[in-house]
């Protein structure tokens, strides 16, 4: 696991890569039904999952990987994010195109994922995560 401090945006940013994943296929699952869930539960279902989910073969480098992160924390802080959550922003900025359901295909958890690259943003303000906008 690597941690990035980035006090300029106030947040802490732990990465951390996983070889010879065999349940990527109930991970996403479990990834779809949070994002559907109703009420309560569906809050905190949507909390426990909070983390960008990312097909790690489709990586290049790191540097692509800390650009996008940096880029979601600008947005962020601007209040411009594109995406309903931070996490989903840095999948959406990893993805040349401009559509996010492209982008979550393409660099999310697939069913046959071997290796993945979990991302969480954490604001220094907080020991939560960065939470949900309303958009």
């Amino acid at each position: 696991m690597e941690v990035y401090h980035i006090p300029h945006f106030g947040a802490s940013v732990h990465t951390a890569l996983f070889h010879n994943v065999s349940n990527a296929a109930a991970l996403r699952s479990r990834l779809v039904t949070a994002s559907t869930m109703q009420g309560e539960e569906g809050v905190m279902e949507r909390g426990a999952v909070n983390f960008a989910f990312i097909d790690a073969r489709l990586i290049t480098s790191k540097r692509v990987l800390e650009i996008a992160i940096q880029q979601a924390l600008l947005a962020d802080e601007r209040g411009q994010l594109r995406t309903k959550y931070i996490h989903s922003e840095i999948l959406w900025l990893l993805n040349p195109g401009n559509n996010i359901s492209e982008a979550i295909r393409r660099f999310g958890v697939a069913d046959a994922s071997t290796s993945l690259i979990v991302v969480r943003v954490f604001k220094s303000d907080s020991t939560e995560p960065t939470q949900e906008t309303d958009k």
